[in-house]
């Protein structure tokens, strides 16, 4: 009874373990911010990984939807805001369900961080 006890504990010390791993190693993945970044920063961060991060990745790289590293290069601010504001294709539009301050929060947050 003792080793079978033991051997269940030793099982979950093991699956909570790589759940741990698995999680930090995500985590390594995501483009992160010093607390101390500005607020509009902080602020599209936190609607990115809400809002966007499903379709367009954890950090950028795409999925559902295309990746939105070096954006930049693709799009001015102007372009990518309308998309957002307006929807293109499979992404639904955001004009309802976010503010301007959030929407530009998330422009400046995808061009400067990915």
């Amino acid at each position: 009874m003792v080793t079978r006890v033991a051997g269940r504990a030793s099982g979950l010390v093991i699956a909570v373990a790589l759940a741990m791993a698995s999680v930090s190693g995500a985590c390594a993945s995501e483009p992160g911010l010093p607390p101390d970044a500005a607020p509009e920063l902080l602020l599209g961060q936190e609607i990115y990984r809400a809002r966007c991060q499903s379709c367009h990745g954890r950090s950028g790289g795409g999925g559902i939807g295309p990746s939105v590293r070096d954006i930049e290069t693709r799009l001015d601010p102007a372009e990518q805001r309308t998309i957002i504001v307006q929807g293109r294709n499979n992404m639904p539009r955001f004009d309802s369900v976010l503010n301007d301050e959030e929407i530009d929060a998330v422009v400046r947050y995808v061009r400067e961080i990915f």
